[in-house]
């Protein structure tokens, strides 16, 4: 160790002296002090893991004047991190404030509470405050007094001898008795070097010797040279032999004389015991982001602290109907349908905490209504000659769509779907979003909305009036998500549910089906999210995977790999031409990277079906054709050669694998004889774009498109009928607590590296971008352990589109393998949003899994799915 990382040590206790002035008992342990002094006072050991040092190495001292000072230093030669503030002693434990650092105040208080058992100090289980690991504080007092109370893993110390042999770093506590009580960190440097720092635990700084160690018959020779940078005139000699797992020093000539016959704990063994089992968490406190504007720049606002809390809540859920607003008989016929409120804990780790009331809306089946108490199962073409069984079919429970989205589109399509039918249902508004109370919606991202453009001051000022409402944003995770579907079943008293998940939907569903796997008599996972794995990470990489799946499949079709060769390195090709010299404006495509991304918004909505063959035309300039196949956003203004024809094109095309396809673009809309004002806008906008005269024209010319060629017109920015209902506060409460911390922007660079340039960092911004807004939308990270789960035995099914950007096959594939016997339907062509004929043929998978889990769904329509390419004729 270098004299400058001794001067950078001597530092760091400085500020410790400077900071808090120590007044300690240290004749007892914590929790036996002398009269008058508060509970608890005293000093605390802790020890911790980390990936760039040793381990480490944490000093608390709650004093009994109410100052608090914590110090945790690295042991690698960098400062310690120190925090001070105030203690107060609580039920059970203690509370912490800390206000300053080593740099002065804090932007926040951070507030830490800890309970107490057998003479330590610990976080309680999914308390993050301190990391995933959380922590534990040991009294000083009884480290030192008594060799038991010393936490260590001894199979850790002993594998860490195996790797390293004698050189290592250790602590040793030495009583009051032993010439005043002393802290003391031995590193065996591997050159050679000895490091023996001394703490007094009183505010002044560590005296730190300096030698050389070596081993000579499996003992340790020290000889210490050294002090403070001051040469001693004689040597220390000190030795040290192993005893078991830790080093006892048996000798010492020269100096040090106290230090024989005690007990040098391996670090390993330190780092890696465990802690003591306590209650569970008590509360979790979000930092609260300062809003900054030009005049308060630099000024620290008032912190919203919540209050500390005493354990767990203990509540019964309460389910109560209520009135169904106007947005929810818009969709569904109001016979049958019941809407109604949950009402559980906004976090049911927090006692006496807020509530929230969880939007719920029930409907019962068409069968239902007539026959209440049973249901018959639907006959399949796998069992048109079987005997139809009459089973009771439970309520399906919906949790769809993305984190903070509202279950209405799931509700939408159930309405209009087959399934209702036979299949009463529960649709959700999860907590914070839809019609649930409290709303974490962000108004204040309202221009974000509109232009797309990121304002980092909005997502702050949405932050800090969330927090500022007494929102908790740890109550939005997916654990609680999952607690609320149990309650809402005992609410309800219902037996058993077939439980439905979509998208991010599907990871609460699995984790309900984990914790409640009685309930659950069926689970089907919908293009789902993965309930582990980085998803941010690996969103990035599923856009070029799909496109590379299509590129393939087209490959292996004779008409389209013969009209459509090579189309990997033409769509790269595409995407170099139009960067150098972008489309026309006129056209609309825009620049190569543009295109890129219209490319991958193309494979969401549609799947691939046109993708080689507009990666043909364009490479070849080709704007008819490519308009035809998919229009971009803002539309293609080329010359019409007729009004029920304003796109000219230069190429017949035809489909493969199918009949052409049958023109849905009516059902778009409501009624095009009566529009609604967003409707009558949307047509309106159309008209103008396509340069057509009159309605009717319209009309004339929708009708020759298909889905395919239609949808993309209605994608165009303020061409949109119905938007997302997306509550961007439960978004960013859940991606920064459970997402963000999982990686780095190093991580993100490395994603990068493995795509084609032309395309990595437009697919790598949205996780590079979450990590920006984590840093203002603070929150305590998830628990790693509700990302484990064990193997289920409930019928399952996974569906997903082949050609699925958004939610990849593969997330499919992860999600089946956690079920046992679990029944994947990779629908083949299909991209993320489901259109016929794959939306008919989830309902046909739906019915016959729903009614018969015991076997494998395989209707027809399924066995007859391929892709389907566009090829000239």
């Amino acid at each position: 160790m270098t004299n400058k990382t001794a001067s950078i040590q001597l530092v760091g206790w400085l500020i410790l002296a400077a900071v808090v002035g120590l007044v300690l008992v240290m004749s007892a342990p914590a929790h036996t002090v002398a009269q008058g002094v508060p509970p608890f006072t005293g000093i605390y050991k802790s020890w911790m893991l980390a990936s760039d040092s040793p381990g480490i190495d944490g000093t608390l001292y709650l004093n009994r004047d109410g100052s608090a000072f914590l110090s945790d230093d690295p042991l690698n030669g960098q400062a310690p991190t120190v925090r001070s503030g105030t203690w107060v002693p609580v039920e059970a434990g203690v509370s912490i404030t800390f206000t300053n650092d080593a740099t002065g105040v804090l932007p926040q208080p951070i507030l830490v509470r800890l309970d107490a058992l057998d003479g330590a100090l610990a976080t309680a289980p999914g308390d993050l405050t301190f990391g995933e690991r959380g922590r534990t504080f040991y009294s000083f007092a009884a480290l030192a007094g008594a060799t038991a109370a010393v936490p260590y893993n001894v199979d850790a110390a002993t594998a860490a001898y195996g790797a390293t042999g004698l050189g290592g770093v250790y602590k040793a506590m030495l009583p009051a008795a032993a010439g005043g009580p002393r802290d003391i960190t031995l590193q065996l440097l591997p050159d050679f070097r000895v490091v023996l720092e001394s703490d007094y635990l009183n505010g002044s700084a560590p005296v730190v010797e300096y030698g050389a160690w070596q081993d000579v018959s499996r003992q340790v020779l020290m000889t210490l040279t050294e002090a403070n940078g001051k040469p001693y005139t004689t040597p220390v000699m000190i030795t040290l032999a192993p005893d078991g797992a830790v080093l006892v020093a048996l000798a010492s000539e020269g100096g040090n004389a106290a230090l024989v016959g005690e007990r040098f704990y391996r670090m390993e063994g330190l780092v890696n015991a465990l802690p003591p089992v306590i209650g569970p968490v008590t509360t979790e406190v979000p930092v609260i982001t300062p809003e900054v504007t030009p005049e308060a720049a630099g000024a620290p606002p008032s912190a919203v602290v919540a209050a500390p809390v005493t354990g767990p809540a203990i509540y019964d859920p309460i389910y109560r109907p209520a009135v169904c607003p106007e947005e929810i008989t818009a969709l569904v016929s109001t016979d049958g349908v019941e809407c109604g409120y949950l009402t559980v804990p906004e976090n049911r780790r927090r006692a006496g905490g807020p509530e929230v009331q969880i939007f719920t809306v029930s409907v019962q089946s068409t069968a239902a209504l007539t026959a209440p108490e049973e249901t018959t199962a639907p006959a399949t073409d796998e069992a048109a000659t079987a005997v139809t069984d009459t089973v009771t079919i439970p309520p399906i429970v919906a949790v769809a769509g993305a984190p903070g989205e509202s279950g209405r589109g799931w509700l939408a399509w159930y309405a209009a779907s087959s399934l209702r039918e036979t299949h009463s249902v529960i649709v959700i508004d999860p907590r914070g979003s839809g019609l649930s109370l409290p709303s974490l919606d962000c108004p204040e991202l309202a221009a974000v909305r509109a232009t797309g453009e990121a304002d980092v001051q909005a997502l702050v000022n949405c932050y800090n009036r969330l927090v500022q409402e007494g929102r908790d944003l740890a109550g939005y995770r997916t654990a609680e998500q999952a607690a609320d579907i149990i309650d809402l079943a005992r609410a309800l008293d219902l037996a058993q549910i077939d439980l439905y998940g979509g998208e991010y939907g599907a990871a609460v569903a699995r984790q309900v089906a984990e914790r409640a796997p009685g309930l659950v008599r069926t689970l089907v996972l919908d293009r789902p999210w993965p309930l582990a794995g980085v998803t941010p990470l690996e969103q990035a990489m599923a856009p070029y995977s799909a496109l590379r799946k299509i590129f393939r499949d087209c490959a292996a079709d004779k008409a389209c790999g013969a009209a459509y060769p090579d189309l990997e390195e033409q769509f790269l090709a595409v995407i170099d031409f139009y960067n150098a010299t972008p489309a026309p404006a006129n056209i609309g495509y825009g620049t190569g990277s543009a295109i890129a991304e219209f490319i991958f918004d193309l494979l969401a909505r549609d799947g691939g079906e046109a993708v080689p063959a507009l990666v043909s035309a364009l490479a070849g300039s080709d704007y008819g054709t490519a308009c035809r196949l998919a229009s971009p956003p803002g539309g293609c203004r080329l010359p019409a050669a007729s009004a029920a024809a304003p796109v000219t094109t230069t190429a017949a095309i035809t489909e493969t694998g199918a009949t052409p396809a049958v023109s849905t673009w009516r059902t778009f809309f409501s009624d095009l004889n009566n529009p609604t004002p967003d409707e009558a806008a949307l047509l309106d906008q159309l008209q103008g774009e396509l340069g057509l005269a009159t309605r009717e024209d319209l009309f004339a010319y929708l009708d020759t498109l298909a889905p395919a060629q239609f949808m993309p017109l209605v994608a165009a920015p303020g061409a949109t009928v119905t938007t997302v209902n997306l509550s961007e506060g439960v978004y960013f409460s859940l991606l920064c607590a459970e997402a963000a911390p999982l990686y780095t922007a190093e991580d993100v660079q490395r994603v990068a590296e493995r795509l084609p340039a032309q395309v990595a960092s437009s697919l790598t911004a949205a996780a590079a971008e979450l990590g920006v807004v984590c840093e203002v939308w603070q929150v305590p990270r998830a628990a790693i352990s509700n990302r484990i789960v064990q193997l289920g035995f409930m019928p399952a099914m996974a569906v997903v589109g082949t050609h699925d950007p958004l939610t990849p096959v593969f997330w499919a594939r992860r999600a089946a393998a956690d079920l046992d016997g679990a029944y994947l339907r990779p629908l083949a062509g299909a991209g993320h949003t489901l259109t016929d004929p794959y939306a008919a043929c989830v309902e046909e998978l739906l019915a016959a899994f729903l009614s018969h889990p015991e076997r494998a769904p395989n209707p027809a329509c399924y066995r007859r799915l391929r892709p389907t390419f566009v090829t000239p004729e």
